[in-house]
């Protein structure tokens, strides 16, 4: 999705779906630059433009705390100060650059100040989500279809016999 157009009609139809239910829907603004919503995750206006007019109870915006990626030297993220909207505040506990926590680099004091600045900044701030393993590219595509995870995700009934031996 590239347009504030589009995020807001597919918000609404899930959150239609998901009032109905009684259920809440989790929106995570990470973006990547592309198109009209591409700076959504950190910049207060575009967030303003796609998610100020949706006013639903359902509807929790989940945002990383840093204004970028999990990296601990960016500012924090603003877009985390604005909007009505209930909010989840992202954290990553074993990022990947670090390698995946062998290199230490204790955090506690900057998600500390970060929480409270946010907490302080929005009432609508109600909770945290914790990356507490793997993320990014690291283990995205081949490497995240291991034989393991394939047999455990469909079952050894769906798969070929000679696959399903462990051989090629």
């Amino acid at each position: 999705m590239t347009t504030s157009d589009a995020v807001q009609a597919m918000l609404h139809a899930f959150l239609a779906t998901a009032g109905a239910a009684d259920k809440d829907v989790v929106f995570r603004t990470w973006t990547v630059g592309i198109g009209a919503v591409g700076d959504l995750h950190t910049n207060p206006a575009s967030y303003e433009e796609v998610l100020g007019a949706i006013h639903d109870p359902h509807l929790i915006v989940s945002t990383k705390y840093s204004a970028g990626d999990f990296y601990s030297y960016l500012a924090l993220n603003p877009t985390l100060a604005v909007g009505d909207q209930r909010r989840i505040v992202e954290l990553q506990a074993r990022r990947e650059f670090e390698g995946q926590g062998a290199l230490p680099d204790d955090l506690g004091a900057l998600d500390q100040a970060a929480l409270q600045r946010f907490l302080a900044a929005n009432p609508n701030v109600e909770g945290i989500w914790d990356w507490a393993q793997t993320g990014g590219p690291l283990y995205a595509g081949p490497r995240d279809l291991s034989p393991g995870r394939v047999l455990a995700a469909v079952g050894p009934e769906r798969l070929p016999r000679r696959a399903a031996r462990g051989r090629p």
